[in-house]
């Protein structure tokens, strides 16, 4: 059986398994065991609360404080603030963008 290969000549079984040990045993592996639930395609809400964590340094405080607007999830992250303020602000400047979104093309 040929193992599927990434651009770097490392299995993604080998990547998966580096990344896995990378993740710190906090909260009796929940943070693991969210990953790997993510990873099994079991959950959105999992991936996007895996996804956080991993870009805010597996702390559950930085996700909720997370001020990155820009980011997709920003209005999915788990454990935010629901500030109707901001998340209005960035729904109308997207949609204001959508709008005129030849604008924006190249």
């Amino acid at each position: 059986m040929s193992e599927l290969r990434s651009t770097c000549n490392i299995s993604v079984r080998d990547q998966i398994r580096q990344w896995y040990k990378n993740i710190p045993n906090l909260f009796h592996g929940s943070f693991k065991k969210r990953w790997l639930i993510a990873l099994q395609r079991k959950s959105m809400k999992a991936a996007i609360h895996a996804k956080c964590l991993d870009c805010c340094c597996w702390q559950n405080t930085e996700v909720r404080e997370c001020t990155i607007v820009t980011c997709p999830l920003y209005l999915y992250r788990p454990l935010a603030k629901r500030d109707g303020r901001c998340e209005k602000e960035v729904s109308a400047a997207a949609s204001e963008i959508m709008k005129n979104q030849e604008d924006y093309c190249v």
